[in-house]
């Protein structure tokens, strides 16, 4: 299904980190496997030799642009030897059907946050800042929370400040907050970051897009990096696209460009750029730390506190960095999203492997990280002479486990019905002679129908039997009528969408279930949750770090919701069948 959030990065190359071959002396050799998919920038000396693995590559990423409907893709392949490699797929500019081209920029969004994380790990090696110290003490300006957030809680997500939030909050007080003790749990915050680059810009005594120039991307030697997404370059990069509405057939459509700085995801790439910064990323998993810092520095980059346990993933969070188990592996992996970008990285220092992956559209459920961890392997096992992998055949429509138990036709008093019908372990909805896919969210389902695709169903069950099912504030039985429950009247006041003019504010929809009041992100990150009241705000059940507040009453309808610090605004959209 198609529906998606966030992110940033670009780069060009000229030369190799350092101690590895220069990308941009080496002579390119284009694999037969398709025109220009796959160039060899560098051999490298090891005397491995990866043409096999690209046609299995190619194969496995053109599955994906055809299941997922993308219109183009890039990546890079290296090895800790010199070996590098970039693949184009696809169009950069689907309207006039312009191939992806080497020269491209992909915004590669939260994946910048590594690069910010090196500039802080930097300083602190040269002794300029403390880890371990509060960021009042560096930021003493800012309005911050009264209990201190440590520099090493920002970079492992330890912080509990909220998951976005504006610089300067408009909240009552003025300041930020958090919602568990920093240190305490995990919870994956971009104002973290945010922070993190204007602490950085003060202690270099520049701006951070400068800063991070001169402390990590000269040092690397990486060249045509772009420190800041700006309308200057937009020339330069793929462009953007993203679903047009939130249902799942939608078709594509050029994203808004947006100018950013911040240090949570503000670096453009090309492949041959992040080659470089790729192979830089293996040898700081091998505890070499130049040419950015000392080798001690690299490992307290790489290690993750005991707080950053990433909810059960069996992951954990460094600096920037998710440490995941690949195949009994340690690797470093994250992924990154901007309006019309979707990327990922592996990195596998422990068999001096990686890969990058970009995509020029941003899609709900959908991101390349399978691409990233397949290239991976397919890498690792030419090094280490082993039998190929076979990858997971990618599919828009996982089967539903136990899809059986919500077959039916489900009805209410006072709204049209609709028909649950499983095929094969998938569901569907039907409805208005239209049916539509259905995917699976958390404990929550979305269907990718015009007038049930709003909304997320949540299935009510009575033991161990399904018997009805809300969606959008409506209570539908499974065969018959339920009653609906009673709405209190200050609930039914704050029920309505709330949509924002900010191209990272997805619209949030608030209906009451009876008597508990939940809201849902609607767009192309979608969630649902229950929220409590707690003292003048709610907060989400599942979030304590978000907080909401609902503001400036007419007619006893608030027409303003702060979402933790950011302004929403209350829209009347008009329902329409199709």
């Amino acid at each position: 299904m198609t529906i998606s959030r966030r992110d940033l990065i670009k780069v060009g190359v000229a030369a190799g980190a350092a101690g590895a071959a220069s990308l941009a002396l080496a002579t390119e050799t284009t694999a037969a496997s398709g025109a220009s998919e796959v160039t060899v920038r560098s051999h490298g000396a090891s005397g491995h030799r990866y043409e096999s693995t690209f046609e299995k590559l190619v194969a496995y990423a053109k599955e994906e642009i055809a299941e997922f409907g993308l219109p183009g893709m890039t990546f890079c392949l290296v090895d800790a030897d010199g070996f590098a490699a970039v693949g184009l797929l696809g169009w950069s500019d689907m309207d006039r059907q312009n191939p992806v081209h080497p020269s491209h920029l992909f915004q590669i969004g939260s994946i910048s946050k590594s690069f910010t994380a090196l500039c802080v790990h930097r300083l602190a090696d040269e002794g300029k800042v403390d880890l371990d110290a509060p960021l009042s003490r560096y930021l003493p300006d800012l309005p911050l929370p009264t209990e201190p957030i440590l520099l090493r809680q920002l970079l492992s997500h330890t912080s509990g400040l909220p998951g976005w939030t504006q610089m300067f909050p408009r909240v009552p007080d003025g300041r930020h907050w958090t919602g568990f003790a920093p240190g305490a749990e995990w919870s994956y915050s971009d104002i973290a970051y945010d922070l993190l680059g204007v602490l950085v810009a003060k202690i270099s005594g520049k701006p951070y897009p400068m800063a991070l120039r001169e402390l990590v991307i000269a040092p690397l030697g990486i060249s045509g990096l772009r420190e800041a997404i700006e309308t200057n370059d937009r020339a330069q990069y793929a462009i953007g696209y993203s679903p047009l509405d939130f249902r799942a057939d939608s078709p594509l459509g050029q994203v808004a460009w947006v100018n950013f700085d911040l240090g949570e995801g503000n670096v453009g790439a090309t492949a041959d750029a992040m080659a470089t910064y790729l192979r830089f990323l293996i040898g700081v998993g091998r505890g070499r730390g130049a040419p950015v810092f000392s080798d001690a520095a690299a490992k307290r980059f790489t290690t993750p506190l005991e707080a950053a346990a990433m909810f059960g993933k069996g992951e954990a969070y460094a600096s920037g960095l998710n440490v995941i188990d690949l195949d009994g592996r340690t690797a470093f992996h994250h992924t990154g999203s901007m309006p019309g970008f979707r990327s990922a990285m592996t990195v596998d220092p422990g068999s001096g492997v990686g890969c990058f992956v970009s995509v020029n559209a941003r899609l709900a459920g959908w991101g390349p990280s399978n691409i990233s961890k397949y290239a991976c392997r397919l890498l690792r096992h030419v090094r280490e002479a082993e039998s190929f992998p076979e990858p997971t055949k990618p599919t828009a429509l996982d089967p539903i486990e136990n899809a059986e138990d919500y077959a039916g036709t489900y009805v209410s008093a006072g709204e049209e019905g609709f028909q649950v019908v499983v095929r094969s372990g998938r569901m569907f909805i039907a409805a208005d002679g239209h049916e539509g896919r259905v995917r699976r969210i958390g404990g929550y389902f979305q269907a990718d129908h015009p007038r049930l695709g709003s909304n997320l169903f949540d299935f009510v069950r009575s033991g161990n039997a399904v018997k009805s099912a809300w969606h959008g504030g409506t209570l539908f039985g499974r065969g018959s009528v339920v009653p609906q429950p009673p709405v209190p009247p200050e609930l039914a006041a704050l029920q309505g969408v709330y949509v924002s003019m900010d191209p990272f504010m997805t619209p949030v929809s608030v209906v009451a279930e009876g008597e508990r009041l939940v809201f849902e992100q609607m767009g192309i990150y979608r969630q649902k949750d229950t929220l409590h009241p707690h003292g003048e705000y709610w907060r989400p059940e599942n979030s304590p770090c978000e907080r909401f507040r609902f503001a400036d009453m007419l007619n006893g309808v608030p027409q303003r919701l702060n979402f933790s610090g950011s302004d929403l605004w209350r829209f009347s959209p008009i329902s329409r069948k199709a």
